[in-house]
């Protein structure tokens, strides 16, 4: 989105104090810093930053709000304290000129926690005060209140704080401060818990099976959206705000080929180039059928929007209130059945918030139809017409328009007032916020799980879920980024769920052709079958952060903890690019150790050859592993395994003794030494 922000770059005076520099910095951003309007009313406890900061998706009010540390989704706290609170409006409009971002929140975040530890100090915080103290003590406090991944991110912001109020001499003294928060753990991490952290980005069997009874057994229009939309979200893989944004016109149909192919026009979200979506073939019905019940739901809602884009001064009225257009007074009454209000109290309450009053006599007031007209029309959506304007979609274009209060199981819907379909109302009728009482698709249908549990579902979830079938059946990584909107293929990664079983069941149904390494010679001369050596062989897995290892732990334990790459029990897919750059990341760090080895060596350091021996061999495999990877003649998908030089392998025993009992000529290197070798075929 364009921006007409006037940056002001902020350079403190030279021999002035720093709450001089302060005062300087707030009086600069206050005046004359453009960031979200020149007509921002500054002492608001709330900044409106629609139209500043566009979130696709959610077309509701965005609001910024200067609420303490103590705030909640559900429970709004007490304002900062001033003075601080002057300064984190201010470096909150500042930053925002200089970095505009989305995840503005991360920022208010961290200048609550700051607030909140400078609080401890003195009962009117200023930032002149803040140090490396303060910044450890906000960091300890967004620990405790924050999971893992959201407390690192508002640490990150407080680092970028803290750097800027000792660069700018905004603080008594300088100081360096880093972030000592932790990333969360990587994904492809071992254990029980890693395991449960990926199973929980992919919906559970039983909540697809509710979601496809729901659908069927959907009438209710609220219930068909829903449903319909979360049955596309199984079609292809998307983000809720790409589906979100589609527009009335988005289906295409190829009939080239031998059969029909079905595609949905798309934007991707971040940054990929406007697509066509191919749905697959078990799911074409469905996505058309899909596409049909969402637009009977919402098709008289875009003819609406279409009126108000037409007609911008007038409200739009149902045939049966269009006399009212030329009355000067309207009966109050009669408010109820054209706002979809519920009675006679709605209405008071809603003249009472629009600053509308009763005319005539008690027993059958009126109020200005003129009065009325302009209130519906101050209530329009958001940035009306246009619904996105990433593609500027208008809204009589698009496929989710509503009436306004359509979600709401409480209020009325009003055949005049349109809103968009907002990510917040998909949630909740997936299931959502069932724990807070808010009934979803699920409830109101009566559809539970075995256990008598509440169905969830997340709408991301079935972006993991389509990703990780693509993966499961060998979709290169190209297509399965192509399909999911992506610019970079490395991305596919975060939504590669397959489990140790599953590339187990994999290789096992290899028959060899694409196997590299020594697995691949001995399949190619072995004396059992390649599928019983397979089973044998691969008979349990786990993630690791270049590939995978099929040592059976049951048996003994890691004979190499940390060093998967000097490992014969450790095996790679070619074609994960993600993994592939994390090989390359090791062999750059790995020669990095090797020189300094090599160092240590030449100055006679004790033990050093030692390391010098092993930072070689690490260096060498990785070397052979990235040519592997990078030949153009190994297919995609191939599993590739590396021996180790003077490694012992039990298999190879085996053989050697073989051999030495039959009379075997010995000269090569022997097997159970580790060394490649091309096996002889046995009786």
């Amino acid at each position: 989105m364009k921006s007409d922000n006037k940056i002001v770059p902020f350079v403190p005076p030279g021999a002035i104090t720093a709450s001089e520099n302060v005062r300087e910095f707030v009086r600069i951003c206050r005046e004359e810093l453009t960031a979200f309007g020149t007509d921002l009313d500054w002492e608001s406890e709330t900044w409106d930053l629609t139209g500043h900061v566009e979130l696709r998706g959610k077309n509701n009010r965005i609001r910024a709000s200067w609420a303490n540390f103590d705030t909640t989704k559900s429970n709004v706290g007490a304002l900062m304290h001033l003075p601080f609170l002057d300064f984190a409006k201010a470096y909150f409009r500042y930053l925002h000129s200089l970095r505009p971002t989305k995840a503005f929140q991360n920022r208010i975040m961290a200048l609550r926690a700051l607030e909140f530890a400078l609080c401890e100090i003195a009962p009117n915080p200023i930032i002149e005060n803040a140090d490396a103290a303060v910044f450890n003590r906000a960091a300890q406090l967004t620990k405790e209140k924050y999971s893992q991944g959201a407390a690192y991110r508002v640490g990150q912001q407080l680092e970028t704080l803290a750097a800027f109020v000792s660069e700018k001499r905004l603080t008594r003294s300088s100081f360096s401060w880093r972030n000592p928060l932790k990333r969360d753990a990587d994904k492809n991490r071992v254990g029980k818990q890693a395991d449960d952290a990926r199973k929980k980005k992919l919906p559970s069997e039983e909540a697809l099976t509710a979601l496809a009874k729901a659908y069927c057994l959907a009438s209710d229009p609220v219930d068909v959206l829903i449903t319909s939309m979360g049955a596309l979200l199984c079609a292809a893989p998307s983000r809720i705000s790409e589906l979100l944004t589609l527009p009335d016109d988005c289906e295409y149909e190829d009939s080239t080929g031998e059969k029909n192919r079905y595609a949905l026009r798309w934007w991707p979200a971040k940054g990929a180039p406007p697509m066509l979506k191919w749905v697959v073939g078990t799911m074409d019905k469905v996505a058309r059928d899909a596409i049909h019940r969402i637009r009977k739901v919402t098709e008289p809602w875009r003819q609406v929007a279409a009126w108000y884009e037409e007609h911008p001064n007038q409200i739009y009225l149902p045939e049966e209130y269009e006399h009212l257009r030329d009355v000067r007074e309207i009966p109050c009454r009669d408010l109820i059945g054209l706002l979809g209000l519920k009675n006679r109290g709605a209405v008071d309450h809603w003249l009472e918030g629009n600053n509308i009053g009763k005319i005539g006599v008690r027993s059958n007031p009126c109020c200005s139809f003129d009065k009325v007209q302009n209130a519906v029309l101050a209530d329009l959506p958001a940035g009306f017409p246009i619904i996105d304007r990433h593609t500027g979609l208008r809204y009589s274009q698009a496929l989710f328009v509503v009436p306004h209060n359509f979600f709401h199981s409480e209020k009325g819907t009003s055949p005049v007032m349109i809103a968009p379909v907002t990510h917040g109302a998909v949630a909740d009728g997936l299931g959502g916020r069932t724990q807070y009482g808010i009934g979803s698709v699920f409830t109101r249908l009566e559809i539970e799980a075995p256990s008598g549990a509440p169905i969830k579902l997340d709408t991301h979830q079935f972006r993991h879920l389509l990703n990780t079938m693509a993966q499961r059946g060998g979709a290169s990584q190209f297509d399965i980024a192509r399909w999911s909107g992506r610019k970079d293929v490395s991305q596919n990664n975060d939504y590669d769920h397959l489990t140790g079983e599953e590339f187990v069941a994999r290789v096992r149904q290899d028959d060899g052709g694409s196997i590299v390494g020594p697995f691949a010679e001995f399949l190619a001369n072995a004396p059992v079958a390649k599928r019983d050596f397979l089973a044998s062989k691969f008979s349990t897995a786990h993630v690791t952060e270049i590939g995978f290892c099929v040592h059976v732990w049951v048996a003994t334990p890691c004979p190499r903890h940390l060093d998967c790459i000097n490992c014969t029990s450790h095996v790679c897919f070619k074609g994960d690019r993600a993994k592939t750059e994390r090989i390359r990341t090791q062999l750059c760090q790995s020669l990095e150790l090797l020189a300094q080895a090599e160092q240590a060596h030449q100055g006679k350091y004790t033990g050093a050859d030692r390391w010098l021996e092993h930072h070689r061999l690490t260096v060498e495999r990785l070397q052979q592993l990235i040519k592997i990877l990078d030949d153009p003649d190994v297919p995609d998908g191939a599993v590739i395994s590396l021996s180790v030089k003077g490694e012992y392998s039990a298999i190879g025993a085996v053989i050697d003794e073989r051999l030495r009992l039959e009379g075997a000529d010995t000269k090569e290197p022997a097997l159970g030494s580790g060394e490649n070798v091309k096996l002889p075929s046995l009786k």
